[in-house]
């Protein structure tokens, strides 16, 4: 059975990443983007890490806090999909549910593997 936040995800058709919108947050400086960008790919180890983590441990607590975190910086670069991605996670942490967390952390990293190759080549 295909939980609701798995659902979500997996029907969200979000662009995995926007670049006229994260130039317009930008002020249209390139630089200010692309700087974003460089800190948003140094931190995701951390918010991966900190998800794997809080699910190893069974922390629903720890999911919602990291995912949200995660679906903050996500949005900060317009990955909608990643955000989508975290937010669901987030979702089952508030609910204290995580019986799905691992397959929605793969989802995850998934995304943020797409996301990943297709802000290194910009």
């Amino acid at each position: 059975m295909t939980s609701e936040p798995s659902k979500a995800l997996a029907q969200s058709g979000e662009p995995i990443y926007d670049d006229a919108a994260l130039l317009t947050l930008a002020m249209d400086d390139r630089e200010l983007a692309n700087e974003l960008v460089r800190l948003f790919l140094a931190d995701v180890p951390s918010h991966l890490a900190g998800l794997s983590t809080a699910i190893g441990a069974n922390d629903a607590r720890g999911v919602e806090s990291a995912a949200h975190a995660l679906k903050g910086s996500a949005a900060t670069v317009t990955a909608a999909r990643v955000a989508a991605a975290a937010q669901a996670l987030e979702t089952k942490g508030a609910a204290g549910d995580l019986a799905d967390a691992s397959r929605l952390f793969e989802m995850l990293k998934a995304s943020l593997g797409e996301l990943n190759t297709r802000l290194t080549a910009l």
